[in-house]
């Protein structure tokens, strides 16, 4: 069986925020023999599978979205029982049924370190909103789902996590908080405003493990004076609370973009 799995051509990868990830699939074999006089006795019938996904009116239905819109789902509805005065970042397991008539079900919290965290997660879950779910030879079926996250306290709307991705953190808020300090401090190029030089001016940039701003890619821009000032007031910037992968520290790269428009 592992030999035959093994031989697959290649699949397009599922993708997290645009970027090619690792995903998962599940299928289930029926190893029974099948007598028939038509067919080998030892043949395998497939038995096809299809998670759960939310939310149940989702008129995209995308697997990989279902867990990304619950934990944004969760973020929405929490209301953290931590101190925003704690940095620390705290490990949950999520555990529950989703069964054949969509419901949420069996909620169970663990491997988490704090009970009051946990109490709060467990509540948010079980007022779920129903679920589409899971199909098994297109007969709705029982599914039980797990979902490591990490809680992240903060001045954020939500701060809980996929314990795989959590995105650097600027002033415990997010891109939108760090381009609003940006553009509080660019400077409109003297020599691009009397030739009147306007348009969008996108950079990638990266944080690094320690919070500081690393390496920054100009992708576009009208002028390179504009990005020039755009590096300088980056490169200005206070240092980030650095992102998680796997929950382990690691480098994140971002991009933004300004649009320089000259005003008479």
């Amino acid at each position: 069986m592992l030999e035959t799995i093994r031989s697959s051509p290649e699949w397009m990868p599922a993708t997290r925020d645009g970027i090619p990830c690792e995903g998962s699939v599940e299928i289930v074999l029926d190893l029974t023999p099948k007598i028939d006089p038509q067919k080998r006795p030892d043949m395998i019938s497939v038995t096809t599978l299809a998670e759960p996904l939310f939310p149940r009116t989702s008129t995209v239905q995308i697997t990989t979205q279902s867990i990304p819109n619950f934990i944004r789902w969760i973020g929405e509805n929490f209301r953290s029982p931590i101190p925003k005065k704690d940095k620390n970042i705290h490990p949950c397991r999520i555990a529950f049924v989703v069964r054949a008539n969509g419901s949420v079900t069996d909620v169970n919290i663990s491997e988490c370190d704090d009970p009051r965290l946990s109490a709060e997660l467990k509540r948010v879950v079980e007022t779920s909103p129903d679920w589409a779910p899971a199909l098994v030879n297109k007969k709705e079926h029982d599914y039980t789902m797990c979902i490591n996250g990490l809680f992240r306290p903060g001045k954020k709307k939500y701060g809980f996590y996929l314990s795989e991705n959590i995105p650097p953190e600027f002033k415990e808020g997010d891109l939108k908080t760090f381009r609003t300090w940006v553009m509080d401090r660019i400077q409109y190029p003297t020599a691009c405003a009397i030739r009147n030089i306007e348009g969008e001016v996108t950079v990638s940039f990266v944080v690094e493990t320690d919070g500081s701003i690393g390496q920054i890619t100009p992708i576009k821009s009208p002028h390179k004076l504009l990005t020039q000032e755009v590096v300088r007031v980056l490169k200005l910037s206070p240092k980030w609370k650095p992102g998680m992968v796997n929950g382990e520290i690691a480098p994140a790269e971002l991009s933004i973009s300004f649009n320089f428009k000259n005003r008479p």
